[in-house]
């Protein structure tokens, strides 16, 4: 009787872990299994108007949104089922949406690794662009946008030489952000709560970088006013230009690098417990900065 049980113990244990590599395999996307499992097909959607916002809400594949040649905004995206996806257009919002099918599937490793690709026509007119994956990367390239907002929750942000007339916001729960020319005219806010933040040639008119576990790096950058708050990790700042006013907050982790200027340019706020700073608060300067370090030294340079 014991044996019996023993062995089945090892089964149930056997079995619970094929099921969750077959998840990870998936991605957590239970859609993909299926009782009779079909192949992925390469889908396209065509626009039929002219655009002015895009919705992208995808479940489990990388998303990709770019300047292409195109006459029309295009999506091609890979699925089983033509209703697995829902594309549609509604007052010049073009609307892309996984649905949230349940297939149960014992085809457990033969998974392959598709993305959802929207191309946008060259020197089109700004449109609005809201993103959102729940598990994957989303890759941004070379757009010119009304506004944006990206919400990831697993996988990598990449967003390069884009230009964003009003405010942009992005956010991921699990995975690195990286933004390389990039111009905001409003303000910006990156968001990451667990993978590093890295921001180059950018510039907007004020920023804030939030971070919980991971470095954040500016380099390169520009604006009135930061904000730049991290909980377990370094800040590192390389040329960083302040129109008005800098605030550095760290827990755990250092605070270092250059700011673009002289020492003399800044009243200085310094607050630092566990650490050293080679800067000191002084009441004298047109710009601000607040440097707080609780576990960590700060040591900021000022170049021309």
């Amino acid at each position: 009787m014991k044996k019996v049980t023993l062995i089945a113990g090892i089964c149930c244990i056997v079995g619970a872990l094929i099921l969750i590599l077959s998840i990870i395999g998936v991605k957590g996307d239970i859609s993909r299994f299926s009782m009779n499992p079909k192949a992925e097909a390469e889908r396209c959607y065509v626009a039929q108007n002219d655009i002015k916002a895009i919705e992208v809400l995808e479940k489990a594949q990388r998303v990709r949104i770019y300047e292409g040649n195109v006459d029309k905004v295009t999506v091609n995206y890979y699925s089983p089922d033509s209703d697995e996806y829902e594309i549609y257009e509604h007052d010049g919002t073009l609307v892309v949406r996984k649905k949230s099918i349940v297939r149960i599937n014992f085809q457990f490793f033969d998974v392959n690794d598709y993305e959802t690709v929207i191309t946008v026509p060259r020197n089109s007119e700004k449109f609005s662009l809201d993103i959102e994956n729940s598990s994957g990367s989303i890759y941004i390239d070379d757009l010119t946008l009304e506004d944006m907002k990206v919400n990831n929750k697993s996988g990598k942000v990449r967003i390069n030489n884009t230009t964003v007339a009003k405010n942009a916001e992005i956010s991921n729960k699990s995975g690195s952000i990286k933004i390389d020319k990039f111009d905001v005219k409003g303000d910006l806010s990156v968001e990451d709560s667990s993978g590093s933040i890295k921001l180059t040639d950018v510039t907007a008119a004020n920023i804030e970088a939030k971070d919980k576990s991971g470095g954040i790096e500016l380099e390169n950058t520009s604006a009135e006013s930061y904000r730049v708050t991290n909980s377990s990790s370094s800040i590192k700042l390389e040329r960083v230009n302040v129109g008005k006013s800098i605030s550095l907050t760290n827990k755990s982790g250092s605070i270092k690098g250059s700011i673009v200027g002289n020492d003399s340019d800044f009243a200085k706020i310094v607050n630092i417990k566990n650490g050293s700073s080679n800067i000191s608060s002084c009441h004298d300067g047109e710009k601000e900065l607040f440097a707080e370090n609780k576990s960590g030294s700060i040591k900021i340079e000022f170049v021309k």
